[in-house]
């Protein structure tokens, strides 16, 4: 769901100068990438931890 909100941040600070269009601030981007990071390694580990095997 992270990964989601990421590629929609991404995809609302380029669309250009429509003023229509959110204004979104690059610490949002700054902070949203560095937790969809750390979510997905942690999801790695705790799978591993459990003993799971993962579905790539």
């Amino acid at each position: 769901m992270c990964r989601r909100a990421e590629r929609s941040i991404a995809a609302l600070s380029t669309t250009g100068t429509d003023t229509a269009a959110p204004s979104i601030q690059p610490t949002l981007s700054a902070y949203i990438n560095p937790l969809s990071d750390f979510l997905f390694v942690a999801a790695r580990v705790i799978t591993r931890r459990d003993g799971d095997n993962e579905a790539l």
